[in-house]
């Protein structure tokens, strides 16, 4: 609960801190997107309490993202910064490999699922060019609200399973061109990171300890502009 309330902290400053848009002049839109991810390890360890730390690595394959965002251009920040609200969600049901990192045992055929439902508040600055394409660079911060389970074939089959939050940010960059006067089509890159993540043991004895979900994401979504 305590990772949870330092997210939601982050976000209200974040957007304490956004564009008076009763104030400001600027254009509101919505972006809607999808792509592909590419998962980096999640990394943890099995802990007995009297001291027996066995930490293990889950090769996690490519996966999905989607998401939508509400935000408005322009305002006090300037005519070249965009604020947002993000809604994401990141998956991977794939698994290469699970084993005891420092080498021993090996999981056969891993089978389930991890994945992280994010909100984050989000600066985009564009970078003005003399073209109808927009690069833009930036990130955002928030909470992610994980789940994952892992079954093995071997062991005890069951390693973990649950949920749990973390502060989740993300950076990236990208381009737009227009496809009309109120819409734009986006291209991005995003590196999307989910701290402190710990799911429950499912081996009797011991409990987890948190490591990140974090992944490599390229999409392509339409921001409408109204």
């Amino acid at each position: 609960m305590s990772k949870f309330k330092l997210a939601a902290c982050v976000a209200a400053l974040s957007i304490s801190a956004a564009p008076g848009y009763a104030q400001s002049s600027g254009d509101w839109y919505v972006s809607v997107f999808g792509g592909y991810g590419m998962f980096n390890d999640y990394e943890f360890d099995f802990d007995n309490g009297i001291g027996g730390v066995f930490p293990y690595t889950l090769e996690l394959d490519s996966g999905f993202v989607i998401g939508a965002a509400v935000g408005r251009s322009g305002g006090i920040l300037g005519p070249n910064v965009r604020t947002e609200i993000e809604v994401s969600h990141m998956s991977t049901s794939d698994f290469s490999g699970y084993f005891a990192t420092g080498g021993g045992f090996v999981g056969t055929d891993p089978d389930g699922r991890v994945s992280s439902t994010n909100l984050l508040v989000n600066l985009w600055f564009d970078i003005p060019t003399n073209s109808n394409f927009m690069p833009y660079v930036g990130g955002g911060v928030g909470a992610g609200f994980a789940s994952g389970d892992l079954t093995i074939s071997n062991g005890s089959g069951a390693q973990f399973d649950g949920s749990d939050t973390g502060l989740a940010y993300q950076l990236g960059f990208g381009g737009a061109i227009p496809l009309n006067d109120m819409s734009y089509l986006d291209v991005g890159y995003r590196y999307r990171v989910v701290t402190d993540v710990a799911f429950d043991s499912s081996i009797a004895g011991f409990a987890t300890t948190a490591g990140d979900i974090s992944a490599h994401t390229v999409q392509i979504g339409v921001r409408f502009e109204f």
